[in-house]
């Protein structure tokens, strides 16, 4: 679960090693978490008493002192908000993050504390939860946000090719969901290691290290006879999996976008510009392969570590059933990658969020309705 979501390092024959959090890190967990509550909003808030809210007794101690109150006991709270939405996949990611959070804190305590609310803004958030307050634990949770977690960077964000190649087995990974996307491979169908090193041309390392990391992000099972699995297609599952992935992406959008330099932005509209080309071909492998393609890129240029693993590691399932990931027609498909690309162009990172959020969470909607 901590390698899905990027919290350790895999390391190829050596198993994993635990990535040790820092300022940095610890802030991108914590930009990600209060938005993936902020997103939940819309769901009921947990009915709670301020006496069990998470962080309460912390808050009534900063209080006392002028202090503030400790961002683990923020996350908890805002774990609670991520859980009323009932997706296993924010749940698994918030899990994760609080789990980042505990570690930090016993390495990085002053950083933990001084990243922290401020104890009137605290009192806010717990009297929204607590009163049900979806507008106000909004407005209480982008103040944190804006004075103490992510203020607009310095400098245009760059990033160079979404999915490097230079690797084989990055490229063993990439065929493998190139397959998916144009359905050469399907589910139920074996991966065997002896037959992907004859097709791709590859030695035993990289596809063993291709199959490992696919195994990591659910895409395939691993089996005993050095071979993998495609599992039978989950609709529910894949719906809950392209929700997270809207939330994701909204942020990404939102943020990446205004402060995105020329080379990015280029290379981002190149990508919406081949899934409507795709789409209008009717060929919805090459849409969806553009589509991750551009989401990928994201996450990257984000340089938010736990956004850009998150993203990572969600983005693939959209290969998973090319012909339901992306619901609707050829034209409508074609018309979304135009008006993305339009948006793009013109730095609307709103407008690009919605457009990416309509797609998604229409496409888990029906899925999800179906599953």
């Amino acid at each position: 679960m901590l390698a899905r979501e990027g919290f350790v390092e895999v390391l190829p024959q050596k198993g994993t090693r635990v990535s040790r959090p820092s300022r940095r890190t610890t802030v991108d967990a914590l930009v990600v978490l209060q938005y993936m509550a902020r997103a939940s909003l819309g769901s009921p808030l947990p009915s709670t008493s301020a006496a069990s809210m998470p962080g309460s007794g912390s808050r009534r101690t900063a209080a006392d002192d002028g202090g503030r109150v400790s961002a683990l006991e923020v996350g908890g709270a805002l774990r609670d908000i991520v859980a009323t939405a009932r997706n296993r996949t924010l749940d698994r990611a918030a899990c994760a993050i609080c789990e980042h959070l505990r570690w930090a804190e016993a390495v990085l305590p002053a950083v933990v504390q001084e990243i922290g609310m401020d104890p009137a803004t605290h009192d806010d958030l717990v009297a929204a939860i607590v009163e049900r307050d979806g507008e106000r634990a909004d407005a209480a949770m982008r103040a944190w946000r804006d004075q103490v977690l992510a203020p607009p960077p310095s400098r245009p964000l760059q990033a160079g090719r979404s999915i490097p190649r230079k690797l084989l087995r990055d490229q063993v990974y990439a065929s493998i969901l190139d397959a998916l996307a144009d359905g050469t491979l399907t589910a139920g169908d074996h991966l065997r290691e002896d037959d992907l090193m004859t097709w791709l041309g590859v030695s035993r390392t990289p596809v063993k290290e291709a199959l490992n990391r696919l195994e990591m992000i659910g895409v395939v099972e691993m089996l005993a006879g050095r071979q993998a699995l495609l599992p039978a297609f989950d609709p529910y599952r894949l719906g809950e999996a392209l929700e997270a992935l809207a939330i994701f992406s909204d942020l990404a959008l939102c943020t990446v976008i205004p402060h995105m330099g020329d080379d990015a932005r280029t290379l981002l509209i190149e990508h919406y510009d081949a899934m409507r080309d795709g789409a209008t071909l009717g060929d919805f492998g090459a849409a969806i392969s553009c589509f991750s393609a551009a989401l990928l890129q994201l996450g990257e240029v984000s340089e938010n570590a736990t956004l850009n693993a998150l993203m990572a590691s969600i983005t693939p399932w959209l290969y998973k059933d090319v012909g339901v990931t992306l619901t609707g027609d050829v034209t409508r498909i074609a018309d979304y990658g135009e008006r993305m690309g339009a948006a793009v162009r013109r730095a609307d990172g709103a407008e690009a969020a919605v457009l990416t959020s309509q797609l998604l969470r229409c496409s888990a909607n029906a899925l999800r309705a179906g599953g």
